[in-house]
């Protein structure tokens, strides 16, 4: 794996100008499904799979092939000096093969914002308050437990009162990979989404934006507790 930056380096002025990404994806797929971006904080999205086109059309959402719209992006980091920021290395491993270029010049801009090792070495009391919130859901809801406790994520950072993020109440709610899959199929099978699916639908693009722009703020909380 190539030596990506940390967040935790990035300036008040990088942080003002980056592009922040987010990708969604199921397990075994090989190319971003999805993804959200935001720039000079206005957040866009658009679906990258041709099978996801119908759904997406019916809420404006836009399709781009994922090589040019990743291609852009990372164009428009080089020429405006600007870094990307994603929460970790997943979207890089994804987004780094689907092209020549991204190969090669992914990694210049590329910035991993993952802060759990960082709480738990600097603010010990809210990594310790997000693992006791981890530890009191059902236990079916609960994130991997390792020996040195349960895998912490982005959403469980937002919902901390201490970070800020207004729609807290709100992270975390709906998800990708089940809705992505219902899209495919009813794609495929030339049929028309439930109304269930169509809610969980819905509930993902709200997901994914909450995603998008809590790593913007939960990397400014960051930034500025260091200096």
């Amino acid at each position: 794996m190539d030596t990506l930056r940390i967040a935790t380096t990035l300036s008040k002025k990088e942080i003002d100008r980056a592009i922040w990404i987010d990708i969604e994806m199921r397990k075994a797929d090989t190319i971003p499904a999805l993804s959200g971006w935001m720039i000079d904080k206005e957040y866009h999205v658009a679906v990258h799979d041709e099978l996801l086109i119908e759904a997406a059309e019916e809420k404006k959402i836009q399709f781009i092939d994922p090589v040019i719209h990743f291609e852009k992006l990372l164009d428009l980091a080089k020429k405006e000096d600007r870094v990307i920021v994603a929460y970790s290395t997943h979207d890089y491993k994804f987004i780094k093969p689907l092209s020549k270029l991204l190969s090669l010049e992914l990694n210049e801009r590329y910035v991993s914002a993952n802060y759990s090792k960082w709480f738990k070495k600097n603010i010990p009391e809210l990594y310790n308050k997000a693992q006791e919130k981890q530890k009191n859901k059902p236990k079916e809801k609960r994130s991997l437990k390792k020996n040195s406790g349960y895998t912490l994520g982005l959403k469980d950072f937002l919902k901390l009162d201490e970070i800020g993020y207004l729609q807290r109440k709100n992270v975390g709610v709906g998800g990708a990979a089940t809705s992505i899959g219902q899209v495919r199929e009813r794609a495929i099978n030339d049929s028309s989404l439930s109304k269930g699916e169509k809610a969980r639908w819905t509930r993902l693009w709200t997901y994914l934006e909450h995603d998008v722009r809590g790593l913007a703020q939960l990397t400014e909380f960051v930034v500025n507790y260091i200096k």
